[in-house]
């Protein structure tokens, strides 16, 4: 078995790996970047990370963030990415990552994408003899694209915004952002940068 020892400040993945943090009852486990770099510095591809509490990137516009990726082929799910410069950064020529199922909870940035990632998924579920027995699509939730007044709408009340959100200035797009959030619990405060 291969331990990863994590210490204070910045974690770099170099090779592929699941990180996934489990609540044992008291949260989940924070990674916290004490306002220096990233809180994890992904670099290796097919990497998953899910579970964790992100926070406390630096406040340069150089990349600092919750999850920064320099790599192709990762899934990042199910994590909370709060108070961050970026909740994610996706650097130039990083493909093919699917991030769903986050939280995006008072990032000055809540993400940047160049290159156009996938930011929501279908999950299918299988019945009886492998039929398709349902699909859910989930996405993302966004405290900056949560409320009509930003943007989000939700008409018919299905708990998705009726409209994508794009995420940076580039291609990347949520087809599917969630008007709440995903992960009981978290909840935002008046904290400002």
């Amino acid at each position: 078995m291969e331990a990863l020892l994590f210490r204070a400040g910045s974690s770099h993945v170099l090779h592929s790996v699941a990180l996934i943090g489990v609540d044992t009852g008291s949260g989940r486990p924070v990674i916290d970047a004490n306002g220096s770099s990233s809180a994890i510095t992904l670099r290796a591809n097919g990497t998953r990370i899910e579970g964790f509490n992100l926070t406390g990137s630096g406040g340069c516009g150089c990349g600092n963030a919750g999850i920064f990726i320099d790599s192709s082929d990762n899934i990042i799910l199910n994590n909370n990415l709060y108070k961050n410069r970026y909740g994610i950064y996706i650097e130039e020529g990083a493909t093919n990552n699917t991030i769903h199922s986050n939280d995006f909870l008072e990032n000055r940035v809540a993400a940047n994408d160049t290159v156009g990632n996938w930011w929501s998924m279908e999950m299918k579920e299988e019945g009886l003899m492998g039929l398709l027995k349902g699909a859910k699509i989930i996405g993302n939730h966004y405290s900056d694209y949560d409320e009509p007044g930003e943007g989000c709408n939700d008409t018919n009340s299905d708990g998705f915004c009726d409209e994508p959100r794009t995420i940076g200035n580039g291609p990347g797009i949520d087809e599917h952002p969630l008007v709440a959030p995903i992960i009981a619990g978290q909840k935002e405060s008046s904290y400002t940068y």
